[in-house]
């Protein structure tokens, strides 16, 4: 599940590369009263997604739902496609040799891509990496398609009217943290028209079902 409130009749449905880090760590602080650090038991990493993962729509148990007051935050898929360039593929190399070697040997395709040569190959990039795969997932996949289901869709823009909704539903003073900074930003106008194409055409059911959010 992503995040239950339920003292405070609260979902909130999350999507990769739509401030989720961020959210979930503000909603974490709401449920257990401080904020979140990653911390390591039993040698591993523990992560604000490990408490609260984005899974796919299909997979929820949509019964634990079904009384909460949901919500959820979209973006236009282009700019997550921007934004995963940034901090997946630039920031964390997950397109690089030393960490994806094996599941891009022998595709052809090249390690740590360019912004042009992301675009251009992201279906088979996001079906040999999974962690490119999550990333890059069309809305669809998270959401639903149904925009019905939900009582309130924010806009990225209107992220500031979701942490003062957040905190007029509970009650709690909350702050929305930037947690996932970027070296180094992609933007839309580096794309060329033919690359901004591919990309409506790859989220094409998002445009259709989400797009007056956009």
């Amino acid at each position: 599940m992503t995040v239950i409130l339920r003292k405070y009749g609260l979902g909130y449905l999350s999507v990769p590369k739509v401030a989720c880090t961020s959210i979930k760590a503000m909603m974490f602080e709401v449920e257990n009263g401080f904020a979140f650090r990653p911390f390591s038991a039993n040698g591993q990493m523990r992560w604000i997604h490990n408490f609260y993962p984005s899974v796919p729509f299909a997979e929820l148990k949509r019964g634990r739902l079904r009384d909460l007051h949901r919500i959820t935050v979209v973006r236009d898929p282009i700019k997550r496609a921007l934004s995963c360039h940034s901090n997946r593929v630039v920031q964390h190399r997950e397109l690089s040799r030393e960490i994806a070697g094996e599941r891009l040997a022998g595709s052809g395709l090249p390690f740590d891509p360019d912004l042009s040569t992301f675009v251009r190959n992201i279906a088979e990039y996001s079906r040999r990496v999974a962690e490119i795969g999550h990333h890059t997932a069309p809305l669809t996949v998270f959401l639903g398609e149904n925009p019905g289901y939900f009582h309130r869709i924010y806009r990225f823009e209107e992220l500031p009217e979701m942490v003062a909704d957040v905190g007029r539903i509970t009650g709690k003073d909350v702050a929305l943290e930037v947690m996932q900074r970027s070296s180094g930003s992609a933007k839309i106008e580096q794309l060329s028209p033919d690359e901004i194409a591919l990309l409506k055409d790859y989220y094409a059911e998002d445009y259709a079902i989400f797009g007056a959010y956009f």
